[in-house]
């Protein structure tokens, strides 16, 4: 039986480090099996545009990316937004201003400059039935900023995911839940922004983002860094906990879904015990680290969830 080979590069950033991950896959009838080749990872204040293009066009050089390559990386922002939603399918070319209209009523900012995306998630039995989408719209202001930086750093994109799904992805490549209307906590720390997804086989999906700054509560501290008196820390962690529960709380009156199976733990700031305790306190939910980097090689030795992101989105 011959194999197919594909090798693509998962890209992920936020203003303190760009993440990157060269994953080949191999497919052999109808089982696909992944190698993480190369993971690298650029260090730094990418605040401004000049700094995020001259760090992504390090990782370029690391991976020798042409301009034929295929690379698929993620956005992130306020001006993004990701529902599940009930739709009957239309034809391909009403799709896209049917939803536009639909979605309009729901988004935080405008739907006409926006770009809009969806995924059927489960199709209906009959004709007359909803299919169930899992609908994106990213404002179009945001998504040319991110394609703009790439592009000035000699990358071009094959495919743009949102985080928020690529979390979720993260989370289906490691495992199968059952179906037994379980739902799955993921929260990806970031710098600034905490990505809360919710999800399971036969539950609604669901993802909010919470502004707190886990760079200054659990990031490493340098003489030179300005330090947060402890108070401040404490009371930012007290409201940090209950924004986590009031995302579980909300979920489960909106979707009648109270069977939390286990909470998913990935991204810069996990290493700890005191992030991993806190997080498992709060939400008393078994909580675990994900580690796509070791089912997707096992000899690989990357720390676990630092690199996931990156590598689901070089699998995808």
């Amino acid at each position: 039986m011959a194999k197919v080979k594909r090798v693509s590069i998962g890209i992920e950033y936020d203003n303190l480090g760009i993440r990157a991950a060269k994953v080949t896959a191999i497919k052999k009838g109808k089982l696909i099996h992944y190698n993480i080749d190369k993971l690298v990872e650029e260090r730094g204040t990418f605040e401004g545009k000049n700094d995020l293009v001259e760090g992504l066009k390090k990782i370029r050089s690391s991976f020798s990316i042409g301009q034929n390559d295929y690379v698929t990386t993620c956005v992130s922002g306020k001006q993004m937004h990701v529902t599940q939603m009930p739709f009957k399918l239309l034809p391909e070319n009403e799709m896209e201003s049917a939803l536009r209209f639909e979605v309009r009523k729901s988004l935080p900012f405008e739907a006409t400059g926006s770009t809009i995306d969806y995924q059927v998630m489960r199709k209906a039995d009959r004709k007359d039935q909803d299919s169930q989408l899992l609908v994106t719209t990213v404002a179009n202001i945001l998504l040319n900023k991110h394609v703009d930086v790439l592009q000035k750093s000699g990358i071009k994109p094959m495919i743009v995911d949102v985080l928020p799904v690529t979390v979720a992805n993260v989370f289906w490549r490691e495992r199968t839940p059952k179906d037994d209307g379980s739902a799955y906590v993921m929260i990806h720390l970031g710098p600034g922004v905490c990505t809360v997804v919710i999800d399971g086989r036969a539950v609604p999906f669901y993802t909010r983002s919470i502004y707190f700054s886990s760079e200054e509560i659990f990031g490493e501290k340098t003489e030179d860094d300005k330090k947060i008196g402890e108070n401040e820390r404490e009371r930012r962690l007290v409201a940090f906990g209950e924004e986590l529960k009031r995302s579980l709380s909300f979920y489960e009156k909106a979707h009648s879904v109270s069977n939390f199976a286990a909470c998913y733990v990935l991204g810069e700031y996990i290493y700890s015990d005191e992030v991993f305790n806190f997080i498992r306190e709060k939400l008393q939910l078994e909580t675990k680290h994900t580690e796509l980097a070791l089912i997707a090689e096992k000899k690989n030795r990357a720390k676990k969830g630092k690199f996931d992101v990156a590598i689901a989105l070089g699998m995808r």
